[in-house]
Formats: structure tokens, C-alpha cells, sequence
């Protein structure tokens, strides 16, 4: 047996807004350093709304599997607002070593969970993919699945019926226990986040040091990241069609105790031509967003370009005082409360990236 910790969970949204759709070309894409993708390295895509984005069991999200921006937004407009993006965190390890981990352009995770003190599951085995589920599987229009390229009506519903059946509750995928027996049932439970109409699931982890060092140079922390998307497809008009949730959970699994740590969300967002973009927060609403600095963009034109924001809805707890409430794993706590939005950065097109040191 071997102690851990559930240190972090952090609970966010990225949502996408337009005000008119249409068909167009795309453009406004470029190449930078990514991951090769090998036969261990696993994604499918977000696509239950106006939302398309593909998601990585190596921690990396938003980018396609040709290396060019990966969210298209709106989904049927094959226009892109995303390039790619990914969770980062840094803490103080046994009071003097600062680590950095995550993902940006390049993973320092690998797929798999942790199964026992210093030991990974094997990354090739086909258990560690994205799982994805919606519960209309049986009747759904696989329109969006097909149009991002996933095969064939038939092929797409095989897929969804092997996640549903082999959904991995019991490595820390939600589900809706009907029955409340405590264990996933597939011809009873309903997998998934809470009324989703999809949902997509996956477990990483940090444990290889030299995948861990390519990202910032920095070694293994101990860390499985267990990763949750989802959405709703509801009107046009719905705030809901335009959203995607995404949760992390952050379990400390090594021998390290890990303290002073930050976790941020980070996002090379081209919203649509790279060129012209601007960037934002709103303190109140813990919310940093990306808009377009002129009303044309080159790749979103003749439509008018959409601005892209990513908010804290849950993060970490941290101590509050008496009579703060803080959410954590689905219970209230009382005397704590949820981070928000601490610091925004960005980086100047022109300017090299200051990160040779965690």
C-alpha cells in the first residue's frame, strides 16, 4: 500500500462567444514545437456543441493531430480560435527544490495512472486512451463526430458503446450511480458528469523524469492528473452550447511533500488570425480572455471574430476564515474557500520565451 493525497482540484471553463455564423475558410495557423504523436499517445474530440476541440491522454488539449490550431469555433466553420492549450503547476518540493510540470507545447506527462509508489501504469496499454460517452449514443446524429473526421456513423457508435461499457469508474471516472450500490453498472448507471450530454475522461501522470524534463526541465513530482471535459448541447442561443468544463484533480502520489504550489491554465489562443489579438481579465469574474483588436480578422472574415475566455468556476482550497465555505470533492467545507483567479500573464509576440528556468 502507498499514501496519497488528493491535493488539488480545480474545476474550469473555456467559453467561446460570436455573434453571427457562416461558412468560410480557414487560415491564420502556424507550427510550433508539440509532441510527436506515437502509438501510446491517444485523442478524440470535444464536439457536443459549437465547440470542437481535440483532447490528449498526455495532458495536451486544443491542438490537432497535424500540429495547427485545434479548436474550431463555431464547429461547423472549420474557422480556428485555439492553437493549444494545458494545465501547469509549480511547487516547492520537501521545503527547498522548486519543480514546474504540466503541459504547454510540450507534455511533461505521460498516459496511465499511478498504480502503486514510483510505478506507472504501461503507457501502450489501450486502457489508458481518452474515454468519451453521451447518452444518446444509441439514437444520436453523429454529424459533428463524422465531420471531425472519426469514420463512420457505425465505426463512432461502436466507440461510445465500448467507453459506456467499459468506462473506468473505479479509477475515478464519474458516473451517475442509478442504483446507489456504490460500483459502475453499465446496463444501469449512466456514466459521466451530472446531465452531461458528453463527457470525456482520462488519467495522466508525471512519473517518467525524462518526458517530465523535457517540458521545463524539471524532474518528476509524484503527480496523477485525472482529467474530466464535458458540455451541453443546447439552442444557438444558449450560453451552454458555447462551453466547455474541464476539472483536474491533482493526487500526490510520490514520497514529496509538496508545498507554496500554483497551478495556472495556459493557452496559446489564435483567435483566428495570430496577428491581432489582445488579451484581458476581469478580477471579479476570475476570468482571462482573448478579442480580436480590430472588427475584421484576416481568418475569421466575413464573419465577425469570436472572443474566447477561460474562468475558474472551483479552484484549490485554500484557508478561509469562519463562516467561508469552500467546495472540495463534492462537499462543503467550512472555515476554507476556493482560489480564484491569482495573476494573468501573457507572453509579446517578439519576445523569446522566459522559461529556461522552473
Amino acid at each position: 500500500m502507498y499514501s496519497k493525497k488528493v491535493f488539488y482540484r480545480i474545476f474550469l471553463s473555456l467559453f467561446l462567444v460570436n455573434i453571427a455564423f457562416a461558412s468560410g475558410k480557414n487560415g491564420g495557423e502556424k507550427n510550433k514545437n508539440l509532441n510527436k504523436t506515437t502509438d501510446s499517445i491517444h485523442f478524440t474530440h470535444f464536439n457536443i456543441n459549437k465547440i470542437s476541440a481535440p483532447i490528449y491522454n498526455n495532458g495536451i488539449a486544443d491542438n490537432s493531430p497535424t500540429g495547427n490550431s485545434g479548436v474550431y469555433y463555431p464547429s461547423d466553420t472549420r474557422k480556428t480560435a485555439v492553437f493549444t492549450s494545458g494545465l501547469t503547476w509549480g511547487a516547492v518540493v520537501n521545503g527547498g527544490d522548486l519543480r514546474v510540470g504540466g503541459s504547454t507545447y510540450i507534455t511533461g506527462l505521460q498516459p496511465g495512472r499511478i498504480i502503486s509508489k514510483g510505478v506507472a501504469a504501461n503507457v501502450d496499454d489501450p486502457a489508458n486512451r481518452v474515454y468519451r460517452v453521451r447518452p444518446d449514443f444509441k439514437t444520436a446524429d453523429f454529424t459533428a463526430e463524422i465531420r471531425d473526421g472519426e469514420g463512420s456513423a457505425d465505426q463512432i457508435k461502436a466507440q461510445y458503446e465500448k467507453d459506456w461499457d467499459e468506462w473506468p469508474a473505479d479509477e475515478g471516472a464519474p458516473f451517475n450511480d442509478k442504483n446507489k450500490d456504490g460500483k459502475y453498472e453499465p446496463s444501469v448507471d449512466i456514466p459521466g458528469a451530472p446531465d452531461a450530454d458528453q463527457t470525456l475522461w482520462f488519467v495522466a501522470n508525471d512519473l517518467d523524469s525524462v518526458q517530465a524534463k523535457s517540458l521545463y526541465g524539471s524532474t518528476s513530482m509524484g503527480l496523477e492528473v485525472q482529467v474530466t471535459v464535458w458540455g451541453y448541447n443546447r439552442t444557438e442561443s444558449s450560453t451552454m452550447s458555447h462551453v466547455m468544463f474541464k476539472r483536474y484533480k491533482l493526487i500526490n502520489k510520490g514520497d514529496y511533500d509538496l508545498t507554496k504550489m500554483y497551478t495556472g491554465y495556459w493557452s496559446d489562443v489564435d483567435n483566428g488570425d495570430a496577428g491581432d489579438d489582445l488579451d484581458g481579465c476581469d478580477t471579479l469574474l476570475d476570468l482571462g480572455y482573448t478579442y480580436n483588436s480590430m472588427a475584421v480578422d484576416a481568418s475569421y472574415s466575413p464573419l465577425p471574430p469570436p472572443a474566447i475566455g477561460f474562468t475558474f468556476l472551483q479552484g484549490p482550497i485554500v484557508p478561509g476564515v469562519p463562516g467561508d465555505t469552500a467546495m472540495f470533492d463534492g462537499k462543503f467545507l467550512s472555515g476554507k474557500k476556493n482560489l480564484g483567479m491569482t495573476s494573468i500573464g501573457y507572453i509579446h509576440k517578439s519576445s523569446p520565451e522566459p522559461y529556461s528556468e522552473p
